[in-house]
């Protein structure tokens, strides 16, 4: 996907929130009892980031 401002290069931030478990499950901690963690928390910043490349 290609960015239309040349000039950000990718520096600008983003607002995610997520639970701690949500961002445990981000950085690989597993959840054998509910993997649906790890799945909300993905969702959730892909989400984030859709938002913030359209607005571009």
């Amino acid at each position: 996907m290609a960015m239309h401002d040349n000039n950000t290069q990718g520096n600008e931030t983003i607002n995610v929130q997520l639970t701690v478990k949500e961002a445990l499950a981000l950085t690989g901690t597993r959840f054998n009892h509910n993997h649906e963690i790890a799945v909300d928390a993905k969702k959730k910043l892909m989400k984030s980031l859709e938002k913030k490349l359209i607005s571009n």
